[in-house]
């Protein structure tokens, strides 16, 4: 098992708010702690891609979702402001071998936003999915 430090949102003050925060952090703790990057947070509080080339190889795991600029708002990818094909490119630059793992609303519908997160992570990630997603 390894500990993965979220990306915190940067509207309050915290820690591990800023890609710069998270690597001092990380220089203080034991171990080999990961970092889940998420995209949502990140967008608020820095450029994503410098975000991505900062934390690097020590991103883990991901939360994708996003926002419009401003406010988090867990949209789906391609709904808000995030540059998801300079995203996608980043994180093959990296060697990202992650999940992709979306955090967007619409829970009502659970069939449904499972279809639309498969089909996203089809357009944006180029993700194949199993035979039937």
């Amino acid at each position: 098992v390894r500990v993965a430090i979220e990306y915190l949102p940067a509207n309050k003050p915290r820690l591990c708010n800023h890609s710069g925060h998270i690597r001092e952090f990380l220089s203080l703790c034991d171990g080999d702690p990961g970092i889940c990057l998420d995209t949502n947070h990140a967008n608020l509080a820095e450029p994503l891609a410098q975000a991505v080339r900062a934390l690097g190889p020590r991103i883990e795991t991901l939360h994708i979702s996003d926002n419009d600029g401003e406010q988090e708002r867990h949209q789906m990818p391609g709904a808000g402001v995030i540059d998801w094909a300079e995203f996608a490119a980043l994180i093959d630059e990296i060697g990202y071998a992650g999940p992709l793992m979306y955090e967007t609303g619409g829970a009502d519908d659970v069939p449904g936003l499972m279809a639309a997160t498969a089909a996203n992570a089809r357009e944006h990630f180029g993700w194949e999915g199993r035979a039937g997603d």
